[in-house]
């Protein structure tokens, strides 16, 4: 757990990156340090379902160029955890809205799709 207050480590980063939360970093580093056998937290990390081996590829980039010490790649890296971040939420928001559709069909009712103010809501009938 020696890189607990790096903001550059891999876990910072993707807890920055808003793919994993802190208590999923936290129970991965205790599992890493607990284990007998030496892993990359974000290997742990993955194994645990708390990201995908995607954002950690990405994190690891966002970390070279933080890690870097030059502003355009530091600029660069911070920019790539942003859109990063972006793209995790918007596959999260995609994701609950597919899990709602499921249960709508499951339950019996028909889907339709209503824009009210911008935002789309779901009519549901019998």
């Amino acid at each position: 757990m020696g890189n607990e207050g790096d903001p550059t480590s891999i876990g910072s980063v993707l807890v920055h990156m808003g793919a994993i939360s802190e208590s999923q970093l936290w129970e991965a580093l205790s599992y890493q340090l607990s284990s007998d056998v030496a892993q990359a937290i974000g290997d742990i990390l993955v194994e645990q379902n708390a990201c995908t081996k995607d954002q950690v590829s990405m994190a690891v980039l966002a970390q070279k160029g933080l890690r870097s010490g030059k502003q355009i790649a530091t600029a660069v890296a911070v920019a790539d955890v942003a859109q990063a971040r972006k793209k995790v939420q918007q596959q999260a928001s995609c994701d609950v809205v597919q899990k709602g559709r499921e249960l709508v069909d499951r339950l019996g009712y028909e889907y339709t799709p209503t824009p009210v103010f911008g935002i789309e809501l779901a009519l549901l009938k019998r």
